[in-house]
């Protein structure tokens, strides 16, 4: 069996390090415009779907792609989006996480990657280290009373308490952990438990972690063990509350919404509690789940592994320059929602699987070694590949309905078909020559792209999504709007103009900055995925089921075999 990995995605590599734009600094920004910001104008686009297309919306009926009016767009918002992740890779930008006003982060989601209690599986080599991992942060070794050295769990018992004021502390058990309080029950009234959950009775709680055969294991605590010492209390930090609240993979109990939070009978400031155990590192808390053993989080946070280069807020790149730098100055650059051409047909309703990107599969997203051992988020010398993009697949598999155990995965939905034809405008003002050459780099990809074409939408790793953009530029004549009317009636204040000397003045400030060779692999790696003509077959990109519940997992996933880079899938 041919063990290569393979995935509807891939990665972009990021640059060493970002390429500056012509502005030197946030003070610069008004000179720049004055000496070199005067071309103004907009580009024409011509869309068509290659392949089905679904744009998701919040409202009404959310089976239909987007449509405010009964007619079918694509908002000048995902247009944006799509665009400017363009081009922050074809201008070498910066790739940064959260700022105050996107939480979410800039270019990625800076947020703690977590891993599960992993056992070391003999058939599964790589399982030996993970949990390896796991046991040196969640058990330590004492001497007991027999003078052997066994090995005890690090985390502690306690109580996740949300006050009036809506801050969350942990508070420590009085009692710790009792194994008198660790009860095998048969029968009674937790027969029918049949999940981990937390269940009060009276003043009791019963902590229901698992079961192993016929029995099932119930932890007992009590609301007279809490340390209502406010002295005592561990403030919860923000980012490990985040961390676990971000937790796409957790099953089971959800410390923030189960149903086994109490809210009566507590003290007047204390809005709700529910038992826990908690981790804490020099006095912080680090990781806290509902049982004994729980997930926990790598300790590198996604942007931890970023090279703090491309992190910096002291460059001003050309996305910032272009689309606007917060707090500082707005886009100069503006998209009209696409509106259709002719007659847009829909496929049906179809149930599918929109799955969430899982970072946790660390041999697909972070750059590896050829050799074991498999390097993961907290691995020494970690780094991300880069930009994740899907490939285009013309494959017609999505139609058969798709079913699985997670509903918030299933959607039902009913895609334009291919074919379906929509023009829209991009409007710029005040560019400089190397500025609109970046934008237009987009449709060119440094002579390579005449072949490319675009993704948008939800379902892309479906083959959704895939678009042909055909662009025209039209900028201010000189002495624009001087006069509204002639002759033949409005003056129309654009000439068509030819992109290749903005193209060249965007080349050349990439070879002043010395970038010429980083930039060039870049774009052979965006023209390679983008690349419409030349896509692999459907066989090299096809996802593998990664969903252990399933029990029906791909074999190169179990054994975490490794993604090929984007030119080598396309050898």
């Amino acid at each position: 069996m041919d063990k290569t990995a393979t995935a509807p995605y891939n990665f972009v590599s990021l640059p060493d390090k970002p390429l500056p734009s012509e502005i030197a600094s946030v003070d610069a920004f008004k000179a720049h415009l004055e000496s070199r910001g005067k071309i103004s104008g907009e580009i024409q686009l011509e869309l068509e779907t290659l392949t089905p297309l679904f744009i998701g919306r919040n409202f009404d009926d959310e089976t239909v792609t987007f449509a405010p009016t009964g007619t079918p767009i694509i908002p000048g918002s995902t247009l944006r989006g799509m665009f400017k992740n363009i081009f922050k890779i074809v201008t070498c930008g910066t790739f940064r996480g959260r700022t105050e006003s996107q939480r979410k982060g800039e270019d990625f989601n800076d947020e703690h990657v977590y891993f599960r209690c992993l056992m070391g599986v003999k058939s599964i080599p790589w399982t030996k280290d993970l949990n390896k991992l796991y046991n040196s942060r969640m058990t330590s070794s004492y001497v007991g009373k027999d003078k052997k050295i066994h090995q005890g769990k690090k985390a502690q018992p306690g109580f996740l308490i949300r006050t009036t004021d809506n801050k969350y502390f942990i508070a420590p058990s009085t009692v710790g952990d009792n194994k008198r309080d660790r009860i095998s029950i048969f029968d009674r009234k937790f027969k029918n438990l049949d999940k981990s959950c937390v269940v009060w009775d009276g003043d009791e709680a019963y902590i229901f972690t698992g079961k192993g055969g016929k029995k099932k294991f119930v932890r007992l605590t009590k609301l007279s063990y809490v340390d209502w010492s406010r002295d005592h209390w561990i403030e919860l930090p923000d980012d490990v509350r985040e961390s676990y609240e971000h937790d796409r993979n957790r099953r089971g109990v959800n410390l923030f919404t189960d149903d086994g939070i109490l809210n009566q009978n507590l003290p007047a400031d204390v809005k709700s509690l529910i038992p826990c155990h908690f981790l804490v590192e020099g006095g912080v808390v680090t990781a806290f789940g509902h049982g004994q053993c729980f997930r926990i989080p790598y300790k590198n946070a996604i942007g931890d592994i970023v090279p703090a280069a491309l992190k910096s807020t002291d460059v001003v790149d050309f996305a910032d320059a272009v689309f606007g730098r917060e707090k500082f100055w707005a886009s100069r650059v503006a998209f009209e929602d696409a509106v259709p051409v002719g007659e847009i047909r829909t496929l049906g309703e179809t149930t599918q699987i929109l799955a969430q990107p899982n970072p946790t599969s660390f041999q697909l997203y972070l750059k590896q070694n050829p050799n074991p051992p498999l390097i993961n988020w907290d691995s020494r010398g970690a780094q991300i590949r880069g930009y994740k993009m899907y490939w285009h697949n013309a494959s017609d598999g999505w139609k058969k309905n798709s079913g699985g155990d997670n509903e918030n995965m299933i959607k039902k939905l009913n895609p334009l078909a291919k074919g379906a034809k929509f023009k829209a405008k991009i409007r710029f003002k005040n560019l400089s020559a190397a500025e609109l050459g970046a934008l237009m780099m987009i449709f060119d990809l440094n002579g390579n792209g005449k072949s490319a074409a675009y993704k948008i939408g939800q379902g892309k790793p479906l083959g959704f999504g895939s678009v042909k953009i055909t662009p025209k530029l039209f900028v201010e004549s000189d002495g624009a709007y001087a006069e509204l009317f002639d002759d033949s009636g409005w003056v129309n204040p654009y000439r068509a103009e030819s992109p290749d000397k903005y193209l060249k003045a965007f080349r050349k400030h990439v070879d002043a900055r010395r970038m010429i060779a980083v930039w060039n692999k870049v774009m052979r790696e965006l023209n390679a995925i983008l690349d419409w003509d030349k896509k692999p077959a459907p066989q090299k990109i096809k996802s593998m089921s990664g969903d252990v519940s399933s029990g029906n997992v791909d074999e190169r996933f179990k054994q975490r075999e490794i993604l090929p880079s984007i030119l080598d899938v396309v050898k």
